[in-house]
Formats: C-alpha cells, sequence, structure tokens
C-alpha cells in the first residue's frame, strides 16, 4: 500500500497540469499537499515505523525539487511545508488510532 501511495503522490506532484496555477491562487493546494501526506504518514507509519518520518520527507522535497523541470509546475517552500505538517499529522493520527484501539 505504502509503495502504490508513493507511486499516487509523485504521478500526481510531476504531472504538467496548466490548472496549477489557479489552485496556488486559491491555496486549494496547499490542503490538498496536507492531505496527500497525512494519508502517507498513517500509511508509511503502519508499513515502516520510526522511518516514515524520513520517507516522507524525502519524497515531499524531492517532488517539490523535481517540478522545476515540469511545465505549469513550481517550487514552492509552503508545498514542501504543507506536505512536511501533513506528514507529521498522519504520523500522529496512526500513534492515536493505534492507542484508542
Amino acid at each position: 500500500m505504502l509503495i502504490l501511495w508513493i507511486i499516487v503522490i509523485l504521478f500526481l506532484s510531476l504531472i504538467p497540469t496548466p490548472e496549477a496555477p489557479k489552485l496556488q491562487e486559491t491555496g486549494v493546494d496547499k490542503v490538498l499537499h496536507f492531505g496527500a501526506y497525512a494519508l502517507l504518514g498513517m500509511i508509511a507509519q503502519s508499513a515502516v515505523g520510526f522511518h516514515s518520518l524520513s520517507i516522507g520527507i524525502s519524497l515531499g522535497t524531492i517532488t517539490e525539487l523535481l517540478q522545476y523541470m515540469v511545465p505549469h509546475r513550481s517550487v514552492e517552500f509552503f508545498d514542501w511545508l504543507a506536505n512536511v505538517l501533513g506528514l507529521g499529522l498522519g504520523i500522529g493520527a496512526y500513534f492515536l488510532v493505534r492507542k484508542v484501539l
């Protein structure tokens, strides 16, 4: 499941999307980044434990930097920050759900 979700994130992050600037204007892109990486955090924590943080931060950094080479995409610090914050929330949610169940 982890590999599949990483592939989905890579695909969605690296396809040229002419609509991307419109999403950036409204801030919707930050919500999408946050949600995608929150789910990544939960899946990764379940699959690989301690390494989930380094995997998520690495993926978020690499995809942001690769967007420099993709038409209609741009490298943005706040996208990366949304990735990292979502990842942290997802990892935290994993532990919370695990504790409750």
